[in-house]
Formats: C-alpha cells, sequence, structure tokens
C-alpha cells in the first residue's frame, strides 16, 4: 500500500473511531510512520483529506450496496444484508459509520466534505427507496408510509442506533432496531 493509500486508510479510521475534530496530522503522521509535513504532499489541508475519504467511505459504501443487489435473490433478503452492513462496522470493526461521525460534526466541516456527507446520505435513500417500491409490487414488504419515506425513517433508525449503540457500550440496541425494521415491513 503506497503512502497516500495509508494515509486515507489511518484517516478513515481515525475519523470513524474519534470523530472529524478527534485527530491531527500528528496522529496520522505517527501511524503511517512518516514527518507530518509530508502528509502535506498528498493532502494540503485536513479539509482535503476528510473529503477525500468521505468520497472513498461512499464509493466503497455504494459498491456494497451494487454487490447486495446482485447477490440476494429478493428485497427482504437484500434489506436484511444491508442492515448488516451497520451491525458488522459495530459490532466485527468496533466503529461508527463514517459519515454519521462526520455528520455529527456538520459545522465544523468545509462545504466539500458536507456535500459528500450529503450524497452518502442521499445515495442510501434513494437505494433504499427502490428496495422499498420493488418489495412492495412484489408483495413482500407492508408498508406504514411511502417508500420514500420508509427509506428516510429506516436510514435515521439506523444510524441513530449505531451511535447510541456504540455511546452505552450496548450492541443490542442496533439488533433491536434491526429487528423492529425487518419485522414492521415485512408481509405478514
Amino acid at each position: 500500500m503506497d503512502t497516500r493509500s495509508k494515509l486515507l486508510a489511518s484517516a478513515r479510521d481515525q475519523i470513524q473511531r474519534k470523530g472529524y475534530n478527534g485527530f491531527s496530522y500528528a496522529d496520522l503522521a505517527d501511524e503511517v510512520g512518516i514527518r507530518k509535513a509530508s502528509i502535506h504532499h498528498h493532502f494540503s489541508t485536513k479539509a482535503d483529506l476528510g473529503r477525500e475519504v468521505a468520497i472513498q467511505y461512499r464509493q466503497d459504501f455504494m459498491a456494497a450496496l451494487r454487490s447486495i443487489e446482485s447477490g440476494k435473490s429478493n428485497s427482504f433478503k437484500k434489506l436484511e444484508a444491508y442492515i448488516q452492513l451497520f451491525r458488522h462496522t459495530l459490532e466485527k470493526d468496533h466503529k461508527v459509520c463514517l459519515c454519521i461521525m462526520l455528520a455529527a460534526e456538520h459545522e465544523a466541516l468545509s462545504d466539500k466534505i458536507k456535500n459528500e456527507v450529503k450524497a452518502f446520505f442521499k445515495e442510501n435513500e434513494v437505494w433504499l427507496a427502490q428496495l422499498f417500491f420493488e418489495g412492495q409490487s412484489e408483495g413482500e414488504f407492508t408498508l406504514m408510509s411511502t417508500p420514500a419515506e420508509t427509506a428516510k425513517l429506516v436510514l435515521s433508525a439506523l444510524e441513530g442506533a449505531m451511535l447510541i449503540a456504540e455511546s452505552m457500550d450496548d450492541l443490542t440496541r442496533l439488533e433491536s432496531i434491526s429487528q423492529w425494521i425487518l419485522s414492521s415491513v415485512k408481509k405478514t
């Protein structure tokens, strides 16, 4: 892995664990094993680094959604796989979603980072709305609202549960909301 990739990976990890304002170039330099000044050769400002991390995270997440689309047979299985992305991040990696960590520091971010965070949430809502539309059309889901509104509620519930579960050191909070989501949309 080249230095630039190491810096991006380290910054991503730091943001997901401590937040955008919770790390510095000195932290990255120590972790990657370079001088702090050398980071500026790759990213002139922390905002540039943050934007690149957010872009990469969004692209990786969208690739995971494409994989779910091609690998799962029905809408309910796709929803389960989507929820598993959040579970895996929290339970296995002991991190929270990068974009919810960035959103928590919204006022401290550059407009470029804010735009990437908004794009991440919007793309997730669009993907989920399409999933709920298809599931409803196929008779798999019974929705209490429109597919678009359901998508907003589900994304908000998962992101919020992830933050609370992490802050309370109680993974059952994410599990509980996951089960509630699945049971609330599944057609009986």
